[in-house]
């Protein structure tokens, strides 16, 4: 009983009530009860003290000190002050955490893991974030997927933030690690997706049977092609005139 008694003396406030008698060690106090303190403050020699801004106590552990005033989800404790939780981090209890691997926090006042998100360069799978495979990327802080490469474009790292673009002569179908070479004798433009963007250069033309299928194949003497495209013959030289293989003009 004497403990129970030094306990409500140290940890509860007193207060008027009702006219009545109650042993603080020894003592007999008139007019007093012993009552829980708040969940904002915490009690000593039976008084209520304010607990610092955006902290709160459990009056069922019996806060008596200022230590046992708890800073609030989204707030960093530091001495006896609150201070505001930043960003990348999230804090429980007053206690600065880090976010899980490849995580991070985009605000202030962050209370919960729940508060991360995957950082660029990773997409959240499964509930764990991912470096974006080759071919693939993702610019932005967040929970999204990884996104494949558009066409004409290529990511030949993981964890790429962007893709990049395929040069003149080159192409990309989409979701690619490396940009393909045009086939011989023919161009194409930058950011090109189709290995139909690469024409014949002029001087050739689009063979799409036999041995040489699907290649620009030189133009015949005799014959000329003075455009860059996919036509799949030469122009015949005027009559009683000639010209030598790969011809690009008339003039020839």
């Amino acid at each position: 009983m004497k403990a129970f008694l030094l306990s409500c003396a140290l940890i509860v406030m007193c207060t008027s009530a009702q006219p009545r008698s109650l042993l603080f060690h020894g003592e007999h106090v008139e007019d007093m009860m012993c009552v829980l303190c708040g969940t904002t403050s915490y009690c000593t020699g039976g008084q209520q003290l304010p607990c610092m801004a955006n902290s709160v106590t459990d009056p069922q552990q019996y806060p008596s000190e200022i230590g046992d005033c708890v800073c609030v989800g989204g707030y960093k404790r530091v001495g006896d002050v609150c201070e505001v939780g930043l960003a990348p981090y999230y804090y429980e209890s007053g206690i600065q955490k880090q976010c899980p691997a490849h995580m991070l926090t985009l605000t202030n006042l962050a209370s919960s893991s729940q508060d991360c998100v995957c950082m660029q360069g990773y997409g959240l799978v499964g509930g764990v974030c991912q470096i974006c495979a080759k071919g693939s990327f993702k610019g932005t802080h967040g929970n999204e997927t990884c996104a494949p490469c558009a066409g004409g474009f290529h990511a030949n790292q993981t964890g790429s933030l962007q893709c990049s673009e395929c040069p003149v002569n080159t192409f990309a179908t989409g979701g690619t690690v490396d940009c393909e070479d045009c086939r011989d004798n023919s161009q194409s433009s930058a950011q090109s997706d189709s290995p139909n963007d690469c024409l014949c250069n002029m001087g050739y033309f689009f063979e799409t049977t036999g041995e040489n299928a699907l290649e620009c194949v030189s133009c015949a003497t005799g014959t000329y092609k003075n455009t860059v495209n996919l036509d799949e013959s030469c122009f015949d030289c005027p009559v009683d005139s000639n010209s030598p293989a790969t011809s690009d003009d008339i003039t020839d």
